[in-house]
């Protein structure tokens, strides 16, 4: 069996034993080990951190910047991760340092199968030892900083987490989340309520109106005052989604508007102030554009978010035929 070596920080060496590191970790969630595992393959063996800002993880992972923030916290807490001040300045970027003694302490750890017999049955091995090795050694050499595309659609797993995140975010103060199953409550409400939705990116759409908007105030009330968040919100997720639907066809000419702007190569910049309406765009044109979509990613610059569309030429072709640039809407 390959033998792992560390570095002076406590680090493996080799990348392959990180991955299996952080992936191997008990009690902490998917969107935290999503996290984590990019930090862990930036880590620096030399100086025993990584420069790792809120914003790049956010753009690489696909996260929004206050989901992030919320991962260092429960990783903070828990005692895998520490952000700090280079040489204590605040005007300098922020070095992250991960705790590898305190992930080896959590990490379960699974013992290889020998390919003795398992319910009475003899397997053999897809591939032996040698061969493992020859991959883990492909792993060993350096690739430069992780790129992370985000592709059109997302897996429904990545919308989920975001969904949990947000409404922990807006809602931790509520008695649920000091319950012990207080994340499997959530996910159970999350997945629960995306049912009656078209999407999980339309469910994570009504999300962020629900609170994110002024004028759903009142429901956030409600949901504080409720006595179980969770079955409260799957409950009044039906009715919500329909209000969200009939609010959100009032932007649809703005929708049309920002698809020309991109079929003409303009980028799209949107405020903070925005936020409500970026998900509901990009779960329209998820839609409206259809398999000539090619990739949808959200990036935040400074208080500002980028919302950066890949479309075939294809659609872009016809759509600029379809509407001259004389009678393009807003033109």
């Amino acid at each position: 069996m390959r033998e792992v070596t560390y570095d002076k920080t406590g680090a493996p060496h080799a990348t392959i034993d990180r991955i299996h590191l952080v992936m191997g970790c008990s009690g902490i969630s998917s969107t935290d080990k999503a996290v984590l595992h990019l930090i862990a393959l930036n880590h620096n063996a030399e100086q025993g951190y990584a420069f790792m800002s809120r914003d790049y993880l956010a753009q690489q992972t696909g996260f929004v910047p206050r989901t992030i923030s919320n991962v260092f916290k429960r990783l903070n807490s828990k005692g895998l991760l520490e952000r700090s001040y280079r040489d204590g300045d605040p005007t300098q970027s922020r070095k992250t340092v991960i705790n590898w003694n305190r992930l080896r302490e959590i990490r379960v750890v699974k013992e290889p199968w020998d390919g003795t017999k398992k319910n009475g049955k003899i397997k053999k091995e897809t591939a032996t030892r040698e061969e493992g090795q020859i991959v883990a050694d492909t792993l060993d050499v350096p690739t430069g900083p992780p790129t992370v595309l985000s592709t059109a659609c997302r897996k429904d797993s990545v919308v989920v987490n975001e969904a949990y995140a947000l409404l922990k975010d807006h809602f931790s103060s509520h008695p649920t989340y000091g319950d012990k199953n207080a994340e499997k409550i959530m996910y159970e409400c999350i997945w629960g309520s995306f049912k009656v939705v078209p999407t999980a990116e339309y469910g994570l759409a009504v999300f962020q109106w629900l609170c994110t908007s002024p004028t759903t105030e009142n429901k956030r009330s409600q949901i504080h005052a409720s006595k179980y968040l969770g079955g409260f919100i799957k409950s009044c997720f039906s009715g919500w989604s329909k209000e969200f639907e009939a609010i959100d066809k009032v932007n649809y000419p703005a929708y049309e508007s920002c698809l020309t702007d991109v079929c003409r190569g303009d980028a799209l910049l949107f405020s903070a102030d925005d936020l409500p309406f970026i998900q509901p765009f990009r779960t329209w044109l998820n839609t409206r554009v259809g398999e000539h979509l090619l990739a949808l990613k959200v990036d935040t610059v400074d208080d500002d978010t980028a919302v950066r569309v890949e479309i075939t030429e294809e659609f872009k072709t016809a759509r600029l035929l379809e509407f001259p640039i004389s009678e393009q809407p807003n033109s």
